[in-house]
């Protein structure tokens, strides 16, 4: 009895540790990532920013270097929506909610060599626009969902966004459209900072009528093209809360992926884009440069990070069911990505051939009436080659979400970020409008 026993308690353990295994490899193996390769010199401070923009610090006992004099290093990193869905990631974090990511990175050391904890790496992650609510996760298995790690990132100071985004909701909003890419009463300001000098939206700002009988060429181009409607005069915020608007409406512009192209100015006039400067460097791969912004996080481990809020929505709808083909020998991934947000929920496999963005059957919390880009792909079994895939926008409703994809293209990589950018700027042209409406 007690030899039986231990049979069956090494066969169990075998097939625990099989299973455990097979996980672990299925996880690792889907997590194909964009990456860079640099090295570093042991035992001296270096300060490196790679031409994905971002900047690693490392202390000169930073790195358990075993003898070596440099250490080679690869950084993973996932910074686009289309990314996070290629490379099989989500935002979900290991209680099943849905997260906003503003940003996923790894650090790999192929030599084997470690992080000492007590000196760890310095990473900023690059950042068009930042989010004080932003928390750090980390994460181990991609099946298991990503875990606080209890602590945030640095961010640059907020407080000036923010009270822009009082000041241009109490004063802007009733003429100048909130989603930022139409014209109302009021132009479209989306990346208005590209196309005009801040000094000067500063003084156009506060007084655009002095400004046109000053003769201003660019203040008369505009009453002419907008008249009867006269920007109001607001002398009575100073130059500095005048700015803080500013800067909101670029952090805006960039949280909703409002591309240059995208926001009409009048031809008739001057539509001058304005470059930032930077002083640059190059060191073979790595460039480094005089000016930066992003998230500042200190890396102590080889894990999976990111940078992540969890969304608490109030609205529940009945799950998005996909229905997909089969086919042999192949496996299949479904996701639901949020277009102008790197927001991707993964789908639940229910039965053969049928997908959920929830394990069940209940409502689901997440956005109604929202665009979202619903991909699924085909991946060799044994080799996870992307062989085919479909992708479709579908806007979410209360009741009823169901979507079937039955024609499958052949594709790589490269044809799959491009068709997820398609239905992007589809979904960009398409909402959310003001459609002209004051105050909306």
């Amino acid at each position: 009895m007690t030899r039986h026993c231990s049979i069956l308690v090494i066969l169990f353990g075998t097939v625990c540790l099989l299973f455990w295994a097979c996980r672990n490899e299925s996880a690792l193996r889907t997590v194909k990532a964009p990456f860079e390769d640099f090295t570093v010199r042991c035992g001296v401070d270096t300060t490196v920013v790679l031409k994905n923009r971002f900047k690693i610090q490392f202390k000169a006992g930073s790195l358990a270097c075993d003898g070596h004099e440099t250490v080679n290093v690869r950084l993973n990193y996932l910074m686009r929506t289309e990314d996070i869905v290629l490379a099989r990631m989500h935002t979900r974090d290991a209680q099943g909610r849905l997260m906003e990511s503003g940003g996923m990175f790894k650090l790999e050391f192929p030599g084997g060599q470690r992080i000492n904890p007590n000196q760890p790496v310095t990473v900023t992650v690059p950042a068009d626009f930042t989010d004080n609510d932003m928390s750090l996760y980390t994460m181990r298995d991609v099946e298991e969902g990503w875990t606080s790690a209890d602590k945030k990132p640095l961010v640059p100071d907020q407080t000036d966004i923010a009270e822009g985004e009082t000041l241009f909701r109490k004063n802007c909003i009733d003429c100048h459209c909130k989603y930022l890419r139409d014209n109302m009463t009021g132009p479209a300001l989306g990346n208005i900072h590209l196309f005009r000098d801040s000094a000067w939206l500063v003084r156009y700002t506060r007084n655009s009528m002095a400004m046109i009988e000053k003769g201003d060429a660019l203040a008369t181009c505009l009453w002419e093209r907008w008249k009867p409607t006269l920007m109001p005069n607001y002398d009575s915020l100073t130059e500095v809360q005048i700015a803080a608007i500013y800067r909101y409406l670029r952090n805006e512009s960039a949280r909703l992926d409002i591309q240059p192209d995208e926001v009409f100015f009048p031809v008739d006039c001057e539509r001058t884009i304005v470059t930032p400067t930077t002083d640059t460097t190059r060191r073979g791969t790595v460039v480094a440069t005089t000016t930066y912004s992003g998230y500042v996080v200190e890396v102590e481990d080889d894990e999976w990070i990111n940078i992540d809020k969890v969304l608490y929505l109030n609205r529940r709808i009945d799950p998005i069911l996909v229905h997909v083909e089969p086919k042999r020998g192949t496996e299949t991934s479904v996701f639901v990505a949020l277009p102008h947000r790197k927001v991707v929920a993964f789908c639940y496999e229910l039965r053969t051939g049928l997908f959920s963005n929830n394990f069940s059957s209940e409502p689901v919390p997440f956005f109604v009436d929202e665009p979202v880009i619903i991909t699924a792909a085909r991946y060799d079994a044994k080799t996870q080659k992307l062989l085919e895939f479909e992708t479709a926008t579908y806007v979410t409703r209360k009741t009823n979400n169901e979507v079937h994809f039955n024609n499958y293209r052949a594709a790589d990589e490269k044809a799959f970020v491009q068709a997820f950018k398609n239905q992007r700027e589809n979904i960009a042209r398409r909402g959310p409008r003001c459609e002209g409406h004051v105050g909306q």
